[in-house]
């Protein structure tokens, strides 16, 4: 679930960087806010990905 959890998260930030990239040069009817959201929810779930990772490895040892 965690990898499943860490591809979304970079898919959300890949993604909502070329969309604002495409926004910059082209007409795409989506805002600026609405891109910076989608961005944060990717980082947000990414590093609790990493920090649930991390704590599941650590208990491990």
């Amino acid at each position: 679930m965690k990898n499943f959890v860490r591809i979304l998260a970079f898919l959300l930030m890949i993604g909502s960087t070329v969309l604002f990239v495409l926004k910059v040069f082209m007409q795409i009817p989506i805002t600026h806010l609405q891109l910076l959201i989608v961005f944060a929810v990717g980082v947000i779930s990414f590093f609790w990905a990493n920090y649930n990772l991390d704590k599941d490895q650590s208990k491990k040892r």
